[in-house]
């Protein structure tokens, strides 16, 4: 139920992107839920830069949920180097930093 509320909170006006760095790993796991569902492709580099600092593992979930539904990449679960390695040579090419 936390999850929910933070998630509409966030959905209603806060930058999601700034929220993956908050230090409550729901408020983490909502932004990267938001993103996704907001199709927010400049956030991309920034939850695969959450797959390798995060230690909650619903927040990790999170971030690989919206990564694959912002990408249509499955397979690389939340293996950063996987992610970190698509995005170095594929997905910075048809995912550019702005929305």
């Amino acid at each position: 139920m936390k999850a929910l509320v933070l998630a509409l909170a966030l959905f209603q006006g806060d930058d999601p992107i700034q929220n993956l760095r908050d230090t409550d790993p729901d408020v983490r796991a909502a932004a990267a839920t938001i993103i996704g569902r907001k199709d927010m492709k400049s956030a991309i580099p920034h939850l695969i830069e959450l797959l390798r600092m995060e230690t909650n593992a619903y927040a990790r979930s999170a971030a690989k949920d919206a990564l694959e539904r912002l990408t249509g990449v499955k397979g690389y679960g939340e293996d950063y180097k996987k992610w970190k390695d698509w995005w170095t040579l594929e997905g910075s090419k048809p995912f550019p930093i702005t929305n």
